[in-house]
């Protein structure tokens, strides 16, 4: 089978899976081809979102006990990359990393320890969402002397992208909190996210003030917030509004 028939057949089978956790499994069993043999998956939710801090982190390849002891480590976990990928937009090799990321010395060792092993050899994949909900990808190869061709790291770069996407949409509707506004409550929060005051707002849409103030109560008890900035954070954290 030929490489790109290879990623065809990923990419269908993604198309058809219905579990948050096969993703992972789908994707490591493509990138094996490529000589991976761990990956890790870095999930940053957006400021706003219910699940901010709660920092998803997934692996596959390594051993539950390596896994149990990073996440014993870094309780409140944070990714090597997380403030640093938005500098990049295109897959980083290891021997790059340092310098394109500038990385602080905690994030090198986390890097080093947990990923490297005996040799530096992998490769960082960044991965968006239309929502802000991004993510990196971290691969290990096998061999030490392992290289990728442009086709092969595009094809890497497109699997783990899809994968993110495909993943954001299932976590979605895994999670219990989902918050269900209506159509008004959508249109006062997205005015109160644009800094607009409530007699404003009612201006705007034809409401009394006091209406508006009693559709932004049921936004804030909705939404688990109690004032503007947070419930406008959460409103497009959790992609309510349209901001």
């Amino acid at each position: 089978m030929t490489e790109r028939a290879k990623l065809y057949k990923f990419l269908d089978e993604l198309d058809c899976t219905t579990s948050p956790d096969s993703v992972w499994d789908l994707l490591f069993g493509y990138v094996e081809s490529l000589g991976i043999d761990k990956m890790g998956y870095h999930h940053l939710p957006p400021p706003g979102a219910t699940d901010f801090n709660e920092k998803l982190f997934l692996a596959r390849g390594f051993s539950q006990d390596q896994v149990t002891e990073f996440r014993r480590q870094h309780k409140f976990f944070r990714s090597p990359f997380e403030k640093r990928t938005s500098q990049i937009n295109t897959p980083v090799f290891w021997s790059k990393a340092e310098t394109q990321l500038d990385l602080s010395e905690d994030q090198i060792h986390v890097l080093k320890k947990f990923y490297l092993g005996d040799h530096h050899n992998g490769i960082i994949v960044p991965v968006i969402e239309a929502s802000g909900r991004n993510g990196c990808l971290v691969f290990h190869f096998n061999d030490a002397d392992c290289r990728l061709s442009k086709t092969q790291i595009r094809h890497l770069h497109w699997a783990s992208q899809s994968a993110h996407q495909i993943f954001c949409k299932l976590h979605s509707k895994s999670r219990s909190n989902n918050i269900d506004l209506t159509i008004r409550e959508k249109e006062i929060l997205t005015w109160v996210a644009h800094g607009k005051s409530n007699s404003v707002i009612g201006d705007i849409i034809g409401i009394s003030q006091h209406t508006v103030n009693g559709h932004l109560r049921r936004i804030y008890l909705k939404t688990g917030t109690s004032d503007r900035t947070t419930a406008s954070l959460r409103g497009i954290g959790e992609c309510l509004i349209d901001y």
